[in-house]
């Protein structure tokens, strides 16, 4: 009684809080009695199995369309976190980021971890520790310089990543410079298109006026009036002399 009354008090405090603490109380215990309660609803099945094929027949044929209805949503939203997945696996590896892999863990392996965390990092450094860290070689340049680079652009595609009007601002923005390069690209091909064109219907003339000059009717040489007279020879007649 004493428990009832302060699940109500608290329920009336602070319901979002309420509800999430039973969400996560009702998940612990389907965690560690997970087992036992499948195998209580295998049993049941098998012992109603026919029973309940019937009511699971009439139950669709009564509600196919809102079924349906409902199937067709889940294969939607299955395949927008497909998409999102990819995107957002294609920018991990674009920022240089491992594969983001992600599994289900108990309340004793998250307790587990987060005792090894705290060991870890408050665990305070002794002086032969710090001393060789300080005497050991230095950082290179531009490894530093790499991490820095890398840092940044994982930052710049998280932000873009979360902030839905800067993407939709900057995918507009390339998408106009696709459309203005494009454009530019096209008129310079036509361009050459057209300078080729004109190339060769020059050329084609050249090659005409070429070919008139060499194969045109050569005029006789003039005689040259102040040239010595030579006599033709005599006229043959073809006959026998006598």
């Amino acid at each position: 009684m004493a428990t009832r009354i302060w699940r109500e008090r608290q329920k009336i405090k602070d319901p979002e809080r309420y509800l999430a603490q039973r969400r996560e109380s009702n998940k612990r215990w389907r965690d560690r009695n997970k087992d036992r309660e499948n195998a209580k609803l295998r049993a049941h099945y098998r012992d109603n199995a026919p029973e309940l094929r019937d009511k699971a027949r009439a139950y669709y044929a009564a509600n196919r369309e809102r079924i349906l209805a409902q199937r067709k949503a889940a294969r939607i939203a299955s395949r927008d976190r497909q998409r999102q997945y990819r995107m957002r696996e294609r920018r991990r590896h674009d920022a240089g980021l491992p594969p983001y892999r992600r599994h289900r863990t108990t309340t004793a392996e998250r307790a587990e971890h987060r005792t090894a965390a705290n060991a870890f990092f408050t665990h305070p450094l002794s002086d032969e520790r710090l001393h060789a860290n300080r005497a050991g070689l230095p950082t290179p340049p531009e490894l530093i310089a790499r991490w820095t680079r890398d840092c940044a652009r994982a930052r710049a595609s998280h932000f873009l990543a979360t902030q839905q009007d800067t993407q939709a601002r900057l995918t507009s923005h390339v998408t106009r410079r696709s459309v203005n390069q494009l454009v530019d690209e096209r008129h310079a091909t036509k361009q050459a298109a057209q300078e080729a064109e004109e190339e060769a219907r020059m050329d084609a003339i050249a090659r005409r006026i070429n070919s008139q000059l060499r194969t045109g009717r050569r005029r006789p040489p003039r005689p040259d009036p102040a040239a010595p007279h030579t006599p033709g020879a005599a006229p043959h007649s073809g006959g026998l002399s006598r």
